[in-house]
């Protein structure tokens, strides 16, 4: 499902995946606890954040919380 948001918002906005195993600092960082976290940051600052598996529809309308500023 990220990948495929991913290639929808190409352009508008930067979709990327991080296995926290791998950068446990950057999984602290932002708070996660749970597998899969989804964390929608604007200019540095977190402004939407869902855990738990979601649709792509319903992930593309959390993304689109701040649609104004894409």
């Amino acid at each position: 499902i990220i990948e495929s948001i991913a290639e929808d918002l190409q352009g508008k906005a930067n979709v990327v995946k991080v296995d926290v195993d791998k950068s446990p600092k950057l999984a602290a960082r932002f708070g996660v606890r749970g597998i899969p976290t989804v964390i929608v940051i604007k200019d540095g600052v977190v402004t939407n954040r869902q855990t738990g598996v979601g649709s792509k529809q319903q992930l593309i309308e959390l993304i689109n919380k701040n649609k104004e500023t894409l």
